[in-house]
């Protein structure tokens, strides 16, 4: 292992990720928990993916209003 750098570690923290350009036109996506963080990001990503069917739920009925 190299030495760790809180500049490098910083760095990493802002990379640019890559957009997923895969077809899922034929496809039915189920997403549960996207009322908020990881959930939300990943129900937004296969958005743009344009699925067939996307579907979202939440454990709790107040937190999917």
């Amino acid at each position: 292992m190299g030495k760790f750098s809180i500049v490098q570690y910083f760095r990493e923290q802002w990379k640019t990720l890559p957009i997923c350009s895969g077809d899922a036109g034929s496809k039915a996506i189920m997403v549960v928990g996207p009322n908020v963080g990881i959930g939300l990001e990943a129900c937004v990503h296969l958005a743009r993916m344009k699925p067939r069917s996307l579907f979202t739920t939440c454990r709790d009925e107040e937190k999917c209003e």
